[in-house]
């Protein structure tokens, strides 16, 4: 087992504490924002992805917004919003920026009953002050391609990971829906793509409504390795899975299975309902032996896990529970080895974004830091209308970046102003 080095083993008093609290994002936004993500490009570049609204209620308002900032944050283009008439929904947006500064954006359009549905592509050369026009890289009928996310490698070639949920049409079944974890590529900026390949194959599968998996996250690791995790549908265990460098397929999937949670029935883990529906994300060291995947609900407050490999993914581990009423985690480690992490958390009627770090792989956290100003007061929702936009504004991926020069950037769905006004706000500090 690697030892953290002694520079680091104290790391509290090198780190500074953050901001006490965060800025609204500075970008002339709709009304509403979810599902954020935001990455780091070269120089003190951020590309930033969010879903934006233009109703206060349901999802026929949402639409796809993205901005770029020079200035690590600063200051930021004019958004971009892109939204298609022809489907219900345009959400689930990412976004990635290659080493030469070139912005990618991916859309997801689909229709509510699931009938059918499609990723676009859009890139930016002039740091988005213009786009290109949007095509289409997959479609599904019968389904949807759900929750992209888009990363760019350093030998220049993209790769997007989803989820592929599929309407099942038998007769006389419980099983209403299948979803698979697909990958595919692009050599040439995103020109043409490979066909969408079924990666979580050979694993088992929950035994509920749902049959499938969800959840996927993508990074590239140091060596070039492409490394992609995702969780069964209802939570009780999560797969990861590593495309070599020079090598077409994605290895098998590696499955870790979590422990039943506390309070947990007995029929619910038999029946595999630990989660709920389950978000993973992703993050690796510099050396790349050390690896953690996050386990959360998407759409509800719950325990976070962090599950963990010291080995390069060989052997994996239970790590730690970052909280027990948490969502929309996400993960990061700097240059030095040391893990840091944001996520909302719930603490009786007080709602709030809170930030941590660990010194030993997350192992053990420091005390969290509050993002949002020590959290706000919520009343939680009562009629069937509020429990959506409740589950709506939990359903969003925040991002913590760490850039090269030693910066921390938090983006993330503030609630302050309460469930049905979620906001998008930032936060920067060095580390």
């Amino acid at each position: 087992m690697d030892t953290p080095p002694s520079f680091i083993r104290d790391a509290s008093m090198y780190l500074p504490r953050p901001p006490v609290d965060g800025h609204p994002f500075p970008a002339n936004l709709k009304l509403r924002q979810h599902e954020v993500q935001v990455v780091s490009g070269p120089g003190g570049c951020l590309a930033a992805a969010w879903t934006d609204d233009t109703k206060t209620d349901g999802m026929q308002g949402w639409i796809c917004g993205y901005a770029v900032s020079l200035d690590g944050g600063q200051s930021w283009s004019m958004p971009m919003f892109h939204k298609r008439s022809d489907f219900a929904i345009s959400g689930n947006p990412s976004i990635a920026v290659d080493t030469h500064g070139v912005v990618f954006a991916v859309s997801m359009s689909v229709q509510e009953d699931y009938s059918c549905g499609i990723l676009e592509l859009s890139s930016s050369s002039d740091s988005g002050r213009s786009w290109s026009g949007w095509t289409t890289i997959t479609s599904k009928q019968n389904g949807i391609p759900d929750r992209p996310k888009l990363i760019t490698a350093t030998d220049g070639n993209l790769h997007l990971v989803f989820s592929n949920v599929e309407r099942n049409q038998r007769s006389g079944t419980l099983k209403r829906l299948r979803s698979t974890i697909q990958a595919m590529h692009s050599m040439d900026h995103g020109g043409t793509w490979s066909e969408p390949k079924t990666i979580s194959k050979g694993v088992q599968r929950s035994r509920w409504f749902v049959d499938g998996y969800q959840g996927p996250a993508i990074i590239e690791a140091p060596n070039g390795s492409v490394i992609v995790s995702w969780a069964d549908y209802y939570g009780n265990g999560v797969s990861f899975s590593v495309r070599r460098n020079n090598e077409v397929e994605f290895d098998s999937p590696v499955w870790v299975r979590l422990k039943a949670l506390p309070g947990t029935t007995l029929l619910s883990w038999l029946l595999g309902a630990t989660f709920g529906t389950p978000v993973t994300e992703l993050a690796v060291d510099a050396t790349g032996r050390n690896i953690v995947i996050t386990v959360h609900e998407a759409h509800a407050m719950g325990p976070v896990l962090l599950v963990g490999s010291q080995d390069g993914g060989k052997t994996w581990s239970r790590l730690s529970q970052l909280t027990r009423r948490g969502s929309n985690v996400s993960i990061a480690f700097d240059s030095i080895g040391r893990l840091h992490a944001i996520w909302t958390e719930l603490r009786g009627q007080e709602v709030d974004v809170m930030y941590a770090s660990s010194n030993d792989w997350g192992h053990k956290f420091l005390p969290p830091i509050s993002l949002a100003g020590t959290g706000t007061s919520v009343t939680l929702p009562n009629s069937a209308r509020e429990r959506d936009e409740y589950a709506e504004a939990l359903g969003s991926y925040q991002s913590l970046v760490i850039t090269r020069d030693g910066n921390a950037s938090a983006f993330w769905v503030d609630l302050r102003d309460g469930f049905l006004r979620p906001k998008l706000y930032q936060s920067t500090w060095q580390i």
